[in-house]
């Protein structure tokens, strides 16, 4: 029997634009033909949202064992959206597998979760967050995709059906989805689709907000120490702030966006501690304590402006947190069709910008250098990100983590 492959692949941005639909599949587009059914509504609970952040800090730890000197930037939110529905058509252990990696949470349980956070994350004028799914089938294998799987998609997961040749044009087509989906700021996705595949599964999130509280003063140089002891010199953002975040390692903060429904935390691992060994000792319940709980007084924060573009095959990843059937040749995937298939790409591209509200790190007069966090006269903390940190976009009611990241370097 002929093995046939599937691929997911993911496009994440942070500070991207609002998303449109892809008008070059409308003739292979299934959505329609797919039966429409009632979703179940199911808040968030204190079980879910542990669940998400373990996955969230699992992904990164992992991930960032690969290049511990290197920068991350991740979106699980986006992950685990092709994932929990790739989970729907599995069976057996490869189900088990699927669903410890992503927290343990049942996959018709985790279906309604996700499919009501995603309908109910805020979404307005001032922050704008919006995620798209889709599903690629090879045209001459449309027939060999169950009917529920399909029906999964649509109705719990919102995700376009569509039915391609899987040659060069279908490569485009996908292309100019991520690209619609992330208003430009990921134009690729995909380079070439194998013979043997015969489904893609994609996501894309997209995030555009602005500060809270605009900057008042240009960035000024400062003395950045990277990775491995060597100084940089970065254009640093400061401010004043009111969300401390401390354990025993660390040391951070939480700036807010306009609205107040997300926000950008960073953690300042204690000096001569990176943010690998600091992640390799916080737990998700330590973590989720700290976000919702931060000490409300002054803090005197400062923020590197910078960017970051990624693209990271998160298989081993996966399989260092216990999916490893998913990948092999005798995976079951009979829930989504009779074929012998298994999941041969998981990518994940993703973006960030984070400056001043439209002042450019470029157009900023070149100053002297300045190096050491201030001291504080009247009690305030101080927490100026000048060496290797942790960073989050978070939806702030329930510090749901949209985005993940460590900045090792400036390149």
């Amino acid at each position: 029997m002929k093995q046939r492959r599937f691929a997911m692949l993911a496009a994440a941005m942070m500070l991207g634009s609002m998303l449109t639909g892809c008008s070059t599949t409308q003739n292979g587009d299934l959505t329609a033909q797919v039966a429409s059914e009632q979703t179940a509504k199911q808040i968030a609970d204190e079980a879910f949202l542990a669940a998400e952040t373990g996955f969230a800090l699992s992904l990164m730890k992992e991930t960032l064992q690969a290049d511990p000197n290197g920068n991350l930037l991740l979106s699980p939110y986006s992950l685990m959206q092709v994932l929990a529905l790739t989970a729907n058509g599995a069976a057996g252990e490869t189900q088990d597998e699927m669903r410890h990696a992503l927290g343990g949470v049942e996959p018709s349980a985790l279906n309604d979760y996700l499919c009501t956070q995603r309908k109910e994350m805020p979404d307005d004028r001032h922050a704008r967050l919006r995620t798209a799914n889709s599903v690629w089938l090879r045209e001459s294998d449309v027939n060999d995709v169950k009917k529920d799987f399909l029906s999964c998609a649509k109705n719990q997961f919102d995700a376009g059906v569509f039915r391609a040749a899987f040659d060069y044009s279908t490569v485009s087509d996908i292309n100019e989805w991520c690209r619609d989906q992330t208003k430009g700021m990921i134009p690729k996705i995909t380079d070439h689709i194998s013979e043997d595949t015969m489904m893609m599964l994609l996501n894309a999130v997209s995030f555009e907000a602005d500060w809270d509280e605009k900057y008042e003063e240009e960035p000024l140089p400062y003395l950045f120490t990277a990775a491995g002891n060597k100084p940089q010199t970065k254009m640093m953002m400061f401010f004043n702030e009111h969300a401390y975040l401390e354990d025993d390692n660390a040391t951070g903060f939480i700036k807010y966006y306009r609205g107040d429904k997300y926000c950008f935390a960073a953690l300042l691992p204690k000096p001569g501690m990176t943010p690998e060994e600091y992640l390799s000792q916080l737990i998700p319940e330590d973590l989720r304590h700290m976000l919702l709980n931060p000490v409300h007084t002054n803090v005197y924060a400062g923020i590197p402006v910078f960017s970051l573009e990624t693209e990271t095959d998160l298989i081993p990843a996966l399989q260092k947190m216990g999916m490893q059937k998913a990948f092999q040749a005798d995976a079951d995937f009979s829930g989504m069709t009779d074929a012998t298939v298994q999941i041969s790409e998981i990518m994940q591209k993703a973006k960030i910008q984070v400056d001043t509200d439209g002042t450019k790190a470029s157009a900023v007069t070149r100053e002297s250098v300045v190096s050491g966090a201030p001291e504080s006269s009247d009690g305030s903390k101080v927490v100026i990100l000048e060496r290797p940190f942790v960073y989050l976009i978070l939806e702030t009611e329930d510090m749901v983590p949209v985005f993940a990241g460590v900045m090792n370097r400036f390149d």
